[in-house]
Parts: C-alpha cells; structure tokens; sequence
C-alpha cells in the first residue's frame, strides 16, 4: 500500500509521493544526456591536435606563421616557421573579389605581423585593419563583426562582470521587496512604470517616424509594437482584476515558503555557477574548434589563409546544441528542487514538523527523477525558436514530477487535464507574473546601463563601448531571469497544488482548499487559519 509522504491525509487534502512509493522516471534519457557530453571530449581531443589559440587571438601572416610567438617550419611553404614573438599584431589587407570590377567587393586576407597598428589604421583585437570604407563580402563582415565584439569584450571585462554582478544583486533585492511589501503594491507599481514607460516610447518612436527620412519601417514597427504592449496592460488588467486576490495569495504563500527555506537560494547560486562553468568551458571548446583550420591558397596568389572545414561547422553546430542542452538542464535542477521545496512546505498543514525540505527534494531529484529532468530539458532545447513557451509548460510538468514522482508523459497529461479545468486562474498568473517580470527586468537592465556607463565616464565613448555596454546588461538580464525563476516556479507549485484541491473538491473528496476555500457554504478550520496566518 502506498505510503503518504506526510500525516495529513486524514484531513482529505492531497499529498506528496512518499519516497519508498517512487521509482526512476525516463533514466534513458539521462543516459543520453550524459552520453552526449562524454562524447564532446574525444572529438575535442581530435580536434585540439590541429588546434592554434594563438593563431586565433594574435592572427597570422600570408605565409601561415602566427604573430606573437615562435613558429615551426610547415613542410612545402616558404617563408614559414619565423619568429615572430615581438611582433604580436596581424596586420590585414583588403583583396577585390572581381578584380574586372573598378568598384568590387572587397575579401579581408592576412598580410604581415607588426608590432604596432600605426594610424589611421584601427587595431581591432590584435588585427590591424586598414584606413577607409569599404565594402567588405559576407565571410568578411562576419569575422569583423566576431573581432569586434571580441575586442569590447576583452577591453570591458570587468564592467561586463561588474553588471553581471549588479543584476543578480538586484534580483536578489526583489524577493525582498516582495516580502517585506504587499504584492498588490508591487504590482501596480509595475503596472504604472510599464504603461509610462510604453507610452512614452511609443511618442517618442511616432516622433522619430515623421521626422526620420531613413528608417522609418524600423521606428513604425517599434511604435506600433510599443502601442500594442500598452493597450495588452490595460485589457489584461480590465479583464481579469476579479483573480488578483487568488494571485497574491499564490505570491504570498511561494514568497513565504522561500523565506522559510532560505538554502533554496544556495542551490539556485549553485546551480548559477554550474552553469557559468559549463558555458565558460562551450565557448573555450568553441574558440578551439573554429582555430582547428586547414591551410590554403587563398584568391590572391601570393597569400595563404586558414579556412574552417564543412566538418568543424557540423561539430561546432553539435557542441552549441549539448551547451543548450546543459543550460536548460540546470534550470531544471533548480526547478525540479524548489518546486519539490515549496511542495513540500505548501502541503504540511504543521509547519513545524516541517524537516529540511530542501535536503529531501535534492534527494529524490538526484535519485530518481535526473531522467525527467534531462527529458524536459531536451524538450525545450528542441524548441529553442519558442524557449518561452517551452519553458512555461516543462517547469510545471517538473513541479507535478516533484510531487507525485511521474515521468515526464504522465506529468505531462496530468498538467494537460488541470490546465483546461483552471484556464483562467492560469492566464491571469501567467499575464501578472510576465507583468512582474517584464517590470523588474526593464529596471534591471537600465541600472546596469547606467553603471556601464558610470564606470566608462573617464574613456571615450566609443562603439565599442556600447557594445561591451550591451554585452553586460544582456548578461544581467539573463542571470536575473535564472533568479527570477524560483519565484515563477515557486507560484507554479503553489498554483498546481491549488488547482488539485480544486479538483478534489469538485469530486467530493475534500471540502474547500488550503489556499483559497472557493465554496460559499464552506468554513476554514481553526487550526488552518492560524497556520496560514502564521505563514503570512
């Protein structure tokens, strides 16, 4: 007989799977995850043996040598194997790709190494590009484009690290606002500075689209985008005001489950830095890929260049789709544990029996259901095109996974089933959670700017700059997005436990809910209230 994961089955409400009820749920799928991983090594050790990191920062010379160090002799080119350690800048040169053409495209191809970039020319990360503007074919933009970004990277690290570390502060700050001030507040708070917002966005893009003479395709879609945005707050607000109540009793109950369980935010900086490591380690596996290069004639006669293989690009192409794979599993393992988490907490009606939620979700997770994990992972890195979708639907089959133990099918059908029963409560969260979200990240991403800019206040403000600006507020965006998931998933849990209840009274098998009691004739109990308020 199944046993009950806690003592409150007698008072009717549902309950968590007990783990001696459990069993592994979709291990294939952890095995092929795993696999995958294990079989990037032995490519990447194929590959490192024709590999150059060197050649890929410092550039190279017409002959094949690589600036910056001392290179070896290649067997059949002349003028190879100099060295070259003094002179640590490729300078480059342009080459028409029609020479019958007076004004043909141009093909940027190595030239010699030099030990400075004399102006006009522009260094550009250790490439020294020649003066003037020309019009360069696609490959060429494209790896001019890389060594730009590339060149603002590597000149901004620390401010890109800086608003990194702002955004996850700032994240951090929001749960603290949500605890110590009423979600009601917050949330037209957030209303207000959105409708402003948009609205002065969409003057301001009208405005540049009747002045501009360039452009104006770009500022109408933008003005017409911005007008839509602003119409979707105040509908979504008119329509479904009377299920703001049923929210904020959600938000309230996730937000004091994770204040209760404070190591929820030690797994989440964890997983955080997993995956900080894991994608650190894709782009060096990347960088050594793409300087795996073959070395050819190029259109000029009296230049060799490097060219990348059809085969790198195909295992390049496979190294990006496990590094997406990776990332979308670590949000899972953090979903899969708070949601177990905040599970737990929400169904033990005693709080004070209440022992190391945390410890015991990241026990079943690791030893039964790292399958599910990996399933709805691949799930969503299968539908990178709709991430957010993806994303919306697999965290809550993770939640039921967490508390009934299913594979990923069951959950799925389950979640299928109390979705269509709760249509409405489930768009009026997702609409006041994307509201939320969409608020925190717009004044997230304008306080990183302003400290990018603050501490580019002394140097020039240069296009580079921007970007490295771009860079860093797009890094904070997504790691505040990986905080803000607890709190998503933490009202998804809540929300799903709900919605059981729910169904439970429908049929007759309980009365009333924990959360919310939604019959007229019914009375919270006693003891039910006062737990409830002392959560609050």
């Amino acid at each position: 007989m199944p046993i009950p994961h806690s003592g409150d089955q007698e008072q009717g409400h549902i309950v968590s799977e007990a783990p001696q009820n459990r069993t592994c749920t979709d291990t294939s799928y952890f095995i092929a995850i795993v696999t995958c991983c294990l079989l990037v090594i032995p490519f990447c050790v194929a590959l490192s043996m024709g590999s150059d990191i060197n050649r890929f920062i410092y550039g190279y010379d017409r002959f094949g040598n690589t600036c910056g160090v001392k290179n070896k002799p290649i067997y059949g080119i002349n003028c190879s194997g100099k060295d070259l350690t003094n002179r640590p800048i490729a300078r480059l040169k342009y080459y028409p790709v029609n020479r019958c053409m007076l004004h043909s495209t141009k093909k940027l191809l190595p030239d010699v190494c030099v030990d400075r970039c004399i102006p006009p020319n522009k260094l550009i990360f250790h490439r020294c590009y020649p003066a003037g503007h020309v019009h360069l074919d696609d490959n060429s933009k494209l790896f001019k484009n890389m060594t730009e970004i590339f060149h603002a990277i590597s000149e901004s690290i620390i401010t890109i690290v800086a608003m990194a570390l702002a955004g996850l502060v700032l994240s951090l700050l929001m749960f603290v606002c949500l605890r110590w001030h009423h979600t009601t507040v917050i949330f037209w708070a957030m209303v207000i500075f959105q409708l402003i917002a948009s609205a002065t966005a969409t003057s301001l893009l009208w405005l540049r689209y009747g002045t501009s003479e360039t452009k104006q395709t770009l500022y109408l879609l933008a003005a017409l985008g911005a007008m839509v945005y602003f119409f979707f707050i105040v509908l979504f607000v008119v329509v479904v005001h009377d299920a703001f109540p049923l929210i904020t009793r959600l938000y309230d109950e996730a937000i004091a489950a994770i204040f209760r369980m404070p190591t929820i935010m030690v797994h989440l900086l964890t997983a955080l830095v997993a995956v900080v490591m894991s994608t650190s380690f894709m782009i060096f596996l990347l960088v050594l890929i793409f300087s795996n290069q073959c070395l050819q004639e190029s259109d000029d006669p009296l230049t060799l260049e490097y060219t990348t293989t059809s085969s790198t690009f195909i295992f390049a192409c496979y190294v990006i789709f496990v590094m997406l794979w990776v990332y979308a599993f670590a949000e899972g393992w953090q979903c899969m544990i708070t949601a177990g988490s905040v599970g737990q907490y929400y169904l033990a009606r005693d709080k004070s029996i209440l022992q190391h939620p945390v410890r015991k979700s990241y026990h079943l997770l690791t030893r039964y259901h790292l399958g599910t994990v990996a399933c709805g992972s691949l799930f969503v890195t299968a539908l990178s095109f709709m991430r957010y979708l993806a994303n919306y639907f697999v965290r809550k089959v993770f939640a039921l996974t967490a508390l009934h133990g299913q594979t990923f099918q069951k959950s799925s059908v389950q979640l299928t089933k109390l979705m269509i029963l709760n249509w409405f409560h489930a768009v009026a969260i997702t609409g006041f959670h994307y509201i939320l979200k969409c608020g925190f990240s717009c004044l997230i991403l304008l306080l990183t700017v302003g400290l990018g800019t603050w501490m580019h206040l002394e140097n020039i403000y240069t296009y580079y700059t921007r970007v490295a600006i771009l860079c860093g507020a797009l890094i904070a965006n997504v790691v505040a997005c990986f905080v803000m998931q607890v709190l998503s998933v933490s009202v998804d849990t809540v929300f799903l436990c709900f919605c059981e209840e729910q169904a439970k009274d429908r049929s007759g098998d309980v009365h009333g809910t924990y959360l919310a009691p939604t019959p007229k004739n019914y009375k919270e109990p006693e003891e039910l209230k006062e737990d409830r308020q002392d959560t609050n």
